[in-house]
């Protein structure tokens, strides 16, 4: 048989025998072509890299072999920080593994999307591993061939809740968040993220007058995630304090000694605390002498100590303690009359807020006088 066939060849011109001679070298180039290319560009390289990335920890590698949603959220830099974290002053210990066998198998799926069984073990390890990956067909390569990546989904969790206070920004992994939604406990908000790699997350709370809370906090199966500090007063804001504090008090004293309406010294006062501070200021105005009444004739305040601290309700107070000297008028009668002069010292407490961007105060700010002389 094989004589005969080379008998017709030999038989046929030389240009149809050279034509045979280079169909069946194209033909050979071909089947090298196409074998290399699918192991170039088909799912059993990827899985490859894939594996052997993420047992080295390369997770820029790692990252690189797979096909993720479009999201700010899954970005390679947040998926990188949050496998690389280590604590501050301690050493990562990194064990060097290297696979020894791998195998692919196919289970399901189609020309677009299928999911693979690897099968491995590592060097110096007598035990076998496997894993399932499902893997997806992604741009074309040289028209015949397409890359293909991993759909690690159990690398990242979906529809996650973040609990904060209601009055903070709120800053994660670098972004920005907005659209907070009020939670049942008013002083709480709660951000709802699409998606959140696991691992570990940087968030940066600020609110206004104090200290920014930043804290790296790790998220495994958990799909909701509270953040709720005590906040620090800023060393600026108890600043500001004290010195809006040491005015009030200053022209609490100016306007009562002069006998004044309570619209003078009405900027330094929450609203919800109106009526309660006009009360004692036109209390205090009783305080001094007029030409009808005998009362304090001269008050000079020679000292303001504020402490400025939040207490449990997240509300800001401050403790207040006034020194003053005062020249006060017993008795009258006509041109007579008897004075005294005497210091004393009055402690205050007081509620601090912040309305529109300046520090005011309760009626707790306005000092009474009440010791008996």
């Amino acid at each position: 048989m094989q004589r005969k066939v080379r008998e017709i060849v030999q038989k046929l011109p030389l240009w149809i025998r050279g034509l045979i001679i280079n169909m069946v070298a194209l033909l050979l180039l071909l089947a090298v072509f196409y074998m290399t290319g699918n192991y170039l560009y088909g799912p059993a390289k990827t899985a490859r890299a894939y594996c052997d990335a993420k047992l080295s920890e390369d997770w820029n590698k790692v990252y690189d072999n797979c096909k993720l949603p479009d999201s700010k959220f899954l970005s390679r830099k947040i998926f990188v920080n949050a496998n690389s974290y280590q604590e501050e002053g301690t050493k990562k210990k990194r064990d060097k593994k290297e696979m020894t066998s791998y195998m692919l198998r196919k289970q399901k799926g189609d020309a677009k999307r299928s999911t693979y069984k690897v099968s491995y073990s590592l060097k110096d390890d007598g035990e076998s591993y496997s894993d399932n990956l499902v893997m997806t067909r992604g741009e074309s390569v040289l028209h015949w061939f397409h890359n293909w990546y991993v759909l690690p989904e159990d690398l990242y969790l979906k529809d996650i809740k973040l609990t904060v206070p209601e009055k903070a920004k709120i800053t994660v992994d670098g972004i920005c968040l907005s659209g907070g939604k009020p939670s049942e406990d008013k002083n709480l908000a709660i951000y709802k993220l699409p998606y959140m790699f696991r691992g570990n997350h940087t968030i940066e709370l600020k609110e206004a007058g104090k200290e920014t809370y930043q804290e790296i906090f790790e998220i495994d199966n958990q799909r909701s995630v509270e953040v709720v500090p005590e906040f620090a007063l800023s060393n600026e804001s108890g600043r500001e304090i004290s010195e809006r504090a040491e005015q009030a008090v200053n022209e609490i004293f100016k306007a009562t000694s002069g006998n004044q309406s309570f619209s003078k010294v009405s900027q330094f006062f929450a609203e919800d605390s109106f009526a309660s501070a006009e009360s004692d200021f036109n209390k205090l105005k009783t305080k001094f002498s007029t030409k009808k009444r005998a009362g304090i004739s001269t008050l000079s305040v020679t000292r303001i100590t504020t402490s400025v601290k939040n207490n449990k309700e997240d509300k800001m107070s401050a403790e207040i303690e006034i020194r003053y000297t005062v020249q006060e008028v017993k008795r009258r009668f006509f041109f007579f009359y008897k004075d005294k002069n005497y210091s004393d010292t009055e402690s205050l407490k007081v509620r601090v807020a912040k309305e529109d961007d300046r520090w005011v105060f309760d009626h707790g700010i306005i000092p009474l006088l009440e010791k008996d002389r």
